[in-house]
């Protein structure tokens, strides 16, 4: 750090009473890292800033208010009998690090993938509000984040999952779906008790990863919906008998369900604003169900059960491949593997995961590309592939983050063997030019000047992020694996195109 930079950053952290030792141990870090600041990656930025900020609000919200309806794994990491209990300390921050695993719901024609948690709380946005389904009664409170005997599934091994919890001789169970650019949450209550039960919808200010803001709630008695946030609406199909919207200061809307009077609105500075919509459940009433648009559009104008959904993707795997071996487990594996891959395709995008990791990356596309074209679906992969076009520099760089060097080698594999296994040879002459240059690229990037010779990177690609959550930057033997089955490719290329010139170039780097 020079002198100006290091004097600039000294007064900052003094006007804020920063420790002296704790900048002198972040630029200890930086230095230390081997970063090229040139080449860190800016897309981990926003990513990183959201995770740091909701730890804090998390850090500073959950402890502070037990009596609130957590998500399932806020109830287990906060309680100190469960063994996802983390001890807080002095760390400053709280995030999921315990119960990981959510399970997306999209579908093919919706680029907004839902996802569900491990006990049915359903969050509709990346990074948004959740919907909870509870069921009460005089004598039991069956919440899900709490329950003790769940059995959750892939309905037919597909992206529409069934969540169901029993307490007693109560059985909650829900469904949770998408139809086209529609949300679907169905919820049927099973009890041997006479007790009188309602069956609850609740819009909670979280989501697996923490606290995420919600400033307002309305009810609209004549379309019987919620609006959440002034710009999202959820419909329910039956009428509730009561609901209540809460803020931060009147508590969690679960501390107002045995209010005889309905508050259909709520304003929260604090963006913690919360929902119930209670439906009492009658002799002929005990489902209930609500949808949510995720595009913004009109919805339409019926309710759609889960069945119907999974015919629609039943009709688009029956364009691929089939498998059927004697272990059924292996058939589920294959058949739900198949249907996340092809629901995590967004248009021209692809991303290796619904929620923390909806973002486009070259390599994960590598292998999500080739697993679909081996299963028969290049069809659905071909506009991906044809993208890959606008991620390249001027340099010839395929680059959809900064400081890793395996993208190229990977384009390169990619769109050989989706030729391949497409059988479609123009694809390759259209996207000749592009691939030609990523090729020129690794050659030139290798690391050939004479102050590397006899060094043991001399000719390798130069250091760079490819595993930064393994350690330093440092020279990754898969950027140059992949640079070189990249290389292998093009020449293959070369040879089905009859480029003479060009395969003369490449098998002599």
């Amino acid at each position: 750090m020079n002198f100006f930079k290091r004097r600039i950053i000294n007064r900052i952290a003094a006007f804020f009473k920063f420790p002296g030792s704790s900048v002198e141990m972040f630029g200890l870090a930086g230095e230390l890292s081997g970063i090229n600041k040139d080449n860190l990656p800016s897309e981990l930025l926003p990513l990183n800033a959201v995770q740091l900020s909701r730890g804090l609000l998390n850090y500073t919200f959950l402890q502070s208010n037990m009596n609130w309806v957590f998500p399932f794994w806020a109830a287990e990491q906060y309680n100190p009998a469960s063994k996802s209990f983390v001890p807080r300390s002095h760390l400053g921050l709280s995030m999921n690090v315990t119960n990981r695993n959510w399970t997306g719901i999209g579908n093919m024609n919706c680029a907004i993938e839902p996802i569900v948690d491990p006990r049915g709380m359903v969050t509709p946005f990346r990074d948004g509000w959740s919907i909870d389904t509870w069921l009460i009664s005089k004598n039991n409170v069956l919440l899900p984040s709490a329950a003790k005997e769940i059995n959750q599934k892939a309905l037919d091994d597909l992206p529409a999952i069934s969540t169901e919890i029993s307490s007693g001789p109560d059985v909650l169970k829900t469904a949770a779906f998408t139809y086209s650019n529609e949300l679907f949450v169905n919820a049927e209550m099973q009890s041997n008790a006479e007790d009188e039960k309602s069956i609850v919808f609740s819009i909670r200010p979280f989501n697996p990863e923490g606290v995420s803001p919600v400033y307002n709630i309305l009810y609209d008695a004549r379309e019987n919906s919620l609006l959440i946030n002034n710009k999202e609406k959820l419909f329910f199909e039956s009428r509730p008998s009561m609901v209540y919207c809460s803020s931060f200061e009147e508590g969690d809307a679960f501390q107002h369900l045995n209010s005889k009077d309905s508050k259909y609105s709520a304003e929260c500075k604090y963006g913690l604003a919360s929902a119930a919509a209670v439906f009492p459940i009658k002799e002929n009433i005990r489902k209930v169900r609500l949808k949510f648009s995720l595009s913004g559009e009109d919805l339409s104008s019926g309710f759609h059960l889960p069945e119907e959904a999974i015919v629609k993707w039943n009709k688009i795997l029956s364009e691929g491949t089939l498998v059927e071996t004697p272990d059924d487990k292996l058939n589920s594996l294959f058949k739900f593997s198949t249907s996340t891959l092809l629901m995590l395709i967004d248009d021209d995008s692809i991303t290796p995961g619904p929620f923390t990791y909806h973002q486009f990356w070259i390599r994960d596309a590598a292998y999500m590309i080739n697993a679909l074209d081996k299963a028969g679906f290049s069809k659905f992969t071909e506009s991906v592939i044809r993208s890959f076009k606008k991620y390249q520099d001027r340099k010839g760089f395929f680059r959809s983050q900064k400081g890793e060097w395996d993208s190229n080698g990977q384009v390169l594999w990619t769109v050989y063997q989706h030729a391949v296994y497409s059988g479609n040879v123009n694809l390759l002459e259209e996207i000749f030019d592009p691939l030609y240059k990523g090729v020129k690229w690794i050659d030139k990037f290798r690391l050939r000047n004479k102050k590397y010779e006899g060094k043991p990177f001399y000719g390798l690609l130069p250091p760079g992020l490819s595993a930064e959550h393994l350690g330093h930057v440092d020279y990754y033997f898969w950027d140059n694996f992949w640079s070189i089955a990249g290389l292998e490719s093009f020449a293959e290329v070369c040879r089905i195109l009859g480029k003479d010139n060009e395969l003369k170039y490449v098998t002599e780097i």
